[in-house]
Parts: structure tokens; sequence; C-alpha cells
């Protein structure tokens, strides 16, 4: 499968611009229109989060979301393709470099808070040059996906860690002064996760950033991805995010980590066309309150 993926992707990349926009929008009409998956998911999330717009508007945005997750598929196939021109600068580049390097300057490593928004995966790969060495905590991704994703991540210099049992490899690049990126923006188990507050509604979100971040002290920055409407990609680093430490370690990790989904919500409200609606965020959660006796 890896090959076919590979194979299709110099296809694409051989393939004249205007036929990729031609693609683009081709498949983003079949997909609303013909296959409709998860195209129910994506209206009842934008109704959840964007209860200001009207029907009309949020069906809109919905198609504009389609339309994104189709071109992020095509970047993602050509990219591999596209190192022998330039390297992967060549399709994006960095702003807000100075406060990544401030944080690390304090020589405790780096801990990034990153999510599904922009072409993600492209822009971290323009990025890796700035940070190396780095490490990316990722969520088990279908085997077919899964090994042409991570062969482009580690090409680009990432290391790739699994959210499952990775503490100490975390803690050891931490110790070296190392980058570490967790993404945070999908849905957690109840082991994995605490809830917080996503657009206006309890999610349960990976914890494992604020844990790291209350036993370390590593400083946290945010790396934000979108695509401009030449199609560059930028990645936008934020300033540190301060450590607000509570009067209990739980309400502590609850807290920092409602801070680090913040940030990524403020970046998915200024570019909603370009977050993974798809995806179920809210499938996990709170469990019911027991009824008081009578």
């Amino acid at each position: 499968m890896t090959r076919i993926l590979v194979c299709l992707g110099f296809g694409l990349w051989r393939a004249p611009p205007g036929f990729r926009r031609a693609l683009v929008e081709a498949l983003a009409w079949w997909w609303w229109t013909v296959l409709r998956y998860r195209r129910r998911t994506v209206l009842a999330n934008l109704s959840q989060a964007f209860p200001e717009l009207s029907p009309a508007a949020r069906r809109s945005l919905a198609r504009d979301v389609f339309r994104h997750l189709v071109h992020l598929l095509v970047e993602l196939l050509i990219l591999p393709h596209q190192r022998g021109q330039g390297g992967f600068e060549a399709v994006g580049h960095t702003i807000g470099l100075e406060h990544f390097e401030q944080a690390r300057a304090q020589g405790r490593g780096v801990l990034v808070a990153a999510g599904h928004l922009g072409s993600w995966e492209a822009a971290m790969c323009a990025a890796a040059r700035h940070v190396l060495p780095a490490h990316i905590v990722v969520k088990v991704l279908p085997k077919w996906l899964e090994r042409f994703v991570n062969d482009l991540r580690r090409s680009a210099g990432l290391s790739v860690l699994s959210e499952k049992n990775v503490l100490k490899h975390v803690l050891r690049a931490l110790k070296r002064n190392e980058t570490v990126v967790f993404v945070i923006d999908q849905n957690a188990t109840r082991k994995l996760g605490v809830f917080v507050n996503f657009f206006g509604r309890e999610a349960s979100t990976l914890a494992g950033l604020a844990v790291v971040a209350a036993r370390t002290r590593a400083p946290v920055v945010a790396a934000i991805a979108y695509r401009l409407e030449d199609g560059q990609q930028v990645l936008a680093f934020t300033p540190e995010i301060p450590f607000e430490p509570k009067s209990t370690h739980d309400d502590t990790i609850r807290h920092m980590t409602q801070r680090y989904t913040e940030v990524i919500e403020r970046a998915i409200r200024a570019h909603p066309a370009q977050w993974f609606w798809t995806h179920r965020r809210w499938k996990t959660q709170p469990k019911p309150k027991p009824k008081p006796n009578p």
C-alpha cells in the first residue's frame, strides 16, 4: 500500500497545478454530494461549535471543510516528492521562531502543543529543521497509512512516539534539551484524558502534555499550522504558555490542559475550514452523576 501511495503521489506531483486544483474540487464535490461519509458528523460538530451561524452558513463552511481535507490529502501525497526542490521548506515557512528559541534557551527541553489544523504534516516537516532533534507523540494510525506518514515524518528528521507508554522516552528527550510535540485536539479515552471545555462543550483531552509540564517544568509553546490562499504552509509558534499550578495536582493538570486547548481553539476559530471536523471530538463524555437517593 505504501508503494501505491508513493506512486500516486509522484503522478500528482508531476501533474500541472491546474489539474490538481480541478481534482481537489471534483473529489470534494463527490465526497460531499455522493459519498457523504462523515457529512452528518461535520454538520453536527459545526452546529455545536458555531451556533451563531445560520444553517446555510454552516453548510457552506462544511463544504469548505471537505475541500480542505481533499486538498490536505493531495498535499500529503506529493510532499515526499518535493524534497528535491529545496527541501520541505519549499512548501512552507515558519513564523514566531523566536518564541521557540527563547523556550529552548532555558535548557529544559521544549514541549509543543499542536493540533490538526491546516496542512499540519507539511507545516511540521517544513519547520522540522528549526526544532531538531524533535519527537512527535501521536495516536496509532491505520496500518495502510501509518507507514507512509511515519516514513514522511522520519525523513524530515522527526522521531515518532506512540502516546501509549511514552513517558520515559519524553523525559529522556527533555533532559537532552530536545523538542517533544503533543497533538492534543483529538478525543482521548478516560484513562488518558481529562475533561475540558472545547467550543462550549466538555471534551476528553489528552492530559500527557500537562502531566509532563508539571513534572519537568519544561516550557510549553504552541505550534499553529494554517494554509495561505496561495497554498503556502505556515507554522506559527506562540509565546510560551505560562505554567500555573493550582491547589492540587489534578486541578493543575485540568487547568493547564484547558489553557493549551484554548490556544488551539482560538486558532481553529481563526481558520475554521482548516480543522479536522470529521473527527468525533466529543465522543467520550463524562459519566452521568448518580441520582441522589429520595
